[in-house]
């Protein structure tokens, strides 16, 4: 009777045990199913919060861009004008315009001078070759040096010589002389520096006066 219970209890536990790992195996899946359901929700929702995210940055652009296409555009050329307007120059700095040259008339008579080594010679440019002209003013100690212009050229103050005359124009203006090369000669101040050249009177007009 013993060796009965004892197998009888035996049963038992073993239908105990298979009981226990059916139930264990039967609630396994569930554990998975569960996560793979929140993961879906929790992708859904994460979905969501970025279109709600794209249409709320959609809908800020849109808005923006119909401001601006609905203002009036700054003309470009008030722009430019205003980048090529010149600084005002700083007080004292200012540069006084070249003044116009002031025509006047002269009378006197024509002569020709030969070439020589002193100044008057060199400042209109005479050589050993060349001569050059100078009208001696009436009543006056002036003897300009006559330069030539396009209205006048320099062979018609020959046709002039020991003539009084009338001419019209206007003062030459002297530049500082430029050495053509060490070995040029040119007269110069205490400082070294080459004395101007080109003074005499621009003649644009010349007519025989008795």
């Amino acid at each position: 009777m013993c060796a009965r219970a004892s197998s009888l209890f035996d049963k038992n536990q073993e239908a105990a045990e298979r009981h226990v790992r059916e139930k264990k195996a039967d609630s396994e899946p569930l554990v998975p199913a569960m996560d793979e359901q929140n993961a879906r929700g929790f992708t859904m929702r994460r979905l969501s919060f970025l279109l709600v995210a794209l249409a709320l940055l959609w809908v800020t652009a849109c808005n923006k861009k119909a401001e601006t296409d609905g203002k009036d555009p700054k003309p470009a050329t008030n722009s430019a004008a205003e980048e090529a307007k010149p600084a005002d120059p700083e007080p004292g700095t200012e540069e006084t315009p070249a003044a116009a040259p002031v025509e006047r008339t002269l009378v006197g008579r024509v002569q020709e001078m030969p070439w020589s080594k002193d100044f008057e010679s060199w400042d209109a440019g005479a050589t050993v070759d060349t001569e050059y002209y100078v009208l001696r003013v009436e009543g006056s100690t002036e003897a300009p040096i006559l330069r030539f212009s396009e209205q006048v050229p320099f062979e018609k103050f020959a046709e002039f010589e020991g003539k009084r005359v009338e001419v019209v124009g206007t003062d030459a203006v002297p530049k500082t002389y430029v050495p053509k090369g060490p070995g040029d000669v040119y007269p110069m101040d205490k400082n070294g520096v080459p004395a101007p050249r080109g003074s005499g009177f621009i003649v644009k007009f010349i007519v025989e006066k008795e």
